[in-house]
């Protein structure tokens, strides 16, 4: 599916100009590896977000606009402190990286990732300047869950990364019936303790 990669006219709250480094709320932008936002104290899973990218413009005006959003930003400036910081206890559920990175492209990224088949689910969204369908499904297939092109629409980031919080949702759902289900197998409801097919 090829997308739209004009852009599009920004909201009259993603036109408002701030410094540089600064928010909307006047929270700054700490740099590589650090939270930026309002809710980077105590935010909830799903609105923690990585943005990897090695072009300083585009990083800075992704942090922006999300962080206007609602989402507490880490940033990283090139492929290898992606990786490090998703293998940190806590890392964030939602990455959006750049296909092209020094150190590890995004690409090589998204496959370790799927590799280490961890949980929670870690969604991955490819940002590209490829419209290619070679490119796009070479992308997918190292398991990015969505991609978008540069320059990009900001209705159709924001959608997107509304349909990635879904699907996390529905995976944090289902992880906690089967955690409900294997203690119900496994714990007495009386007692608390094993029970006897445990023993």
């Amino acid at each position: 599916m090829k997308l739209e990669s004009t852009p599009r006219r920004h909201s009259a709250a993603s036109r408002r100009a701030f410094p540089l480094g600064m928010n909307g709320n006047g929270n700054h932008a700490h740099g590589n590896g650090k939270f930026i936002g309002d809710l980077a104290h105590n935010p909830p899973p799903d609105k923690r977000i990585l943005i990897a990218d090695d072009h300083p413009a585009t990083l800075e005006q992704l942090s922006l606009t999300l962080t206007e959003w609602g989402y507490s930003v880490v940033t990283a400036a090139d492929g290898r402190q992606a990786w490090d910081l998703l293998q940190q206890p806590g890392a964030t559920r939602l990455a959006i990286l750049d296909r092209r990175m020094p150190g590890l492209e995004g690409v090589e990224i998204c496959r370790r990732v799927r590799q280490q088949a961890q949980e929670p689910y870690i969604y991955i969204l490819l940002l590209t300047v490829y419209d290619q369908e070679k490119q796009i499904a070479a992308g997918l297939q190292s398991g990015a869950d969505d991609y978008i092109i540069k320059p990009y629409h900001l209705d159709e980031l924001q959608a997107r990364l509304e349909a990635g919080r879904r699907i996390l949702g529905i995976q944090h759902r289902l992880i906690e019936a089967r955690d409900r289900l294997q203690s119900q197998a496994t714990i007495d409801p009386v007692t608390g303790l094993w029970n006897r097919s445990m023993i």
